[in-house]
């Protein structure tokens, strides 16, 4: 179990990518509705096994990402999800 967050985290240097599709057909005057931002943002929302599985992916992937390791990533992601207004549910 992790210290930080309560997942076990397994290998434990284990790596999640978070990442922003650089595409949008949103004018840059409106405000993002939650179902954009999530269609931005999930798809490069993953976990690796090592961070050198994460570099290999990036290698190919049409998205400005992060890699950070993924006991530090949950609690990330756990709060994301957890503000996330009811207009994502649709």
């Amino acid at each position: 179990m992790s210290p930080k967050n309560g997942a076990e985290v397994t290998p434990p240097d284990a790596v999640m990518s978070f990442g922003v599709t650089p595409e949008s057909d949103l004018p840059t005057d409106e405000t993002p509705s939650a179902s954009d931002v999530y269609g931005a943002v999930c798809p490069y929302v993953k976990a690796f096994h090592t961070r050198e599985d994460y570099e290999r992916w990036t290698t190919d992937v049409a998205a400005t990402t992060v890699g950070i390791p993924l006991d530090d990533g949950v609690p990330i992601a756990a709060a994301l999800t957890a503000t996330a207004p009811a207009e994502s549910a649709e």
